[in-house]
């Protein structure tokens, strides 16, 4: 089987070190860096290069704005009963086929644990698709993580949001952890190894549990503890000392995860963005917390109890720029 990669970066390049040890194909990639190629496939610089070879797969790994411009020069590489293979993100079967020409389309959501072979991986496949196309997909997929097919394609808009661009959400909540750790007094080590060994463990523990998150949640939270004292749903303040970071930190959580799953999305796709900045800020009882649910409402501080709050996405950035946007996509 010949397997054509059109765009070879970070994820591309990721997802395709895996196929090469895993998938039984020859895989020929586009790129205009040669060195970003993995040992075992083969370069390709342009069209001319490929001097008329078919493929069985195309898979397009560029970034969707790029699609429009540089896709249309490959597909005629495509074998006749072939099939493209996209994993460029809030791009329609519609999109592509618009551009590119009515070929049976399957798209991948892959996400970025994918790296080391822990990717969540939605796929939609278009229904002019066979089952042999299907079957490579799966395999494509599972040999990053795990595959998980949808019905609709706006279900893998919502993949988008949930595992997409969820594993940029759990890196800044640990980040925000570990900071709130090391204001304790830990060293930025420790405070790093006591953050992740505890995310690690809890969700090993619930991946093993046939318990329900609330119970195992509830399994930690005895009557009148510290931690139901720290938790947003109880409306309570920590009782020992004047720190609230881990109030603050229980809030991002429970906030987020509201907000993300109640929000509705459109298979025209979405923009969901991390911003390199602190999703706490400020110190003692003030805590600062931005939110853009709209991009249509002012910009908002709250005293005291810290949530994710709306702000105008008119409002230039700065050291104090909100630290996680949602947006539908326009």
């Amino acid at each position: 089987m010949e397997i054509l990669m059109v765009g070879c970066g970070k994820m591309g390049g990721a997802m395709l070190r895996r196929w090469l040890d895993k998938v039984p194909a020859r895989f020929t990639a586009v790129n205009r860096t040669p060195s970003a190629i993995p040992d075992g496939a083969q370069h390709a610089g342009s069209p001319e290069a490929l001097d008329g070879r078919r493929f069985d797969a195309i898979i397009i790994a560029v970034k969707p704005q790029q699609i429009a411009e540089i896709m249309p020069a490959y597909t005629p590489f495509l074998k006749e009963g072939g099939c493209l293979i996209s994993i460029a993100a809030g791009f329609s079967i519609a999109s592509i086929q618009r551009e590119l020409g009515d070929h049976p389309v399957i798209r991948i959501m892959p996400n970025l644990p994918a790296l080391i072979g822990r990717s969540v991986n939605g796929l939609y496949a278009d229904p002019a698709c066979t089952q042999a196309h299907r079957d490579l997909a799966t395999q494509l997929a599972k040999t990053t993580g795990t595959a998980i097919w949808v019905d609709t394609e706006d279900e893998i808009d919502r993949i988008t949001a949930i595992a997409g661009s969820g594993s940029g959400y759990v890196f800044e909540i640990a980040r925000s952890y570990t900071a709130a750790a090391e204001e304790m007094g830990f060293a930025p080590d420790t405070a790093r190894a006591l953050v992740l060994e505890t995310l690690s463990g809890a969700i090993e523990m619930a991946r093993q549990s046939d318990l329900s998150l609330e119970e195992l949640r509830n399994s930690v939270m005895s009557k009148k503890g510290t931690t139901e004292y720290m938790s947003p749903e109880k409306g309570n303040r920590r009782r020992y000392g004047e720190k609230d970071d881990m109030w603050a930190v229980g809030c991002i959580v429970v906030e987020l995860v509201r907000l993300v799953l109640t929000s509705s999305y459109s298979s025209a796709g979405l923009a969901l963005t991390m911003r390199p900045t602190r999703m706490i800020s400020g110190t003692g009882a003030r805590k600062e917390m931005r939110w853009c649910a709209c991009g249509k409402e002012r910009w908002c501080t709250h005293e005291k109890e810290p949530r994710l709050v709306p702000f105008s996405r008119n409002k230039s950035s700065s050291d104090d720029a909100p630290a996680l946007l949602l947006t539908n996509a326009e």
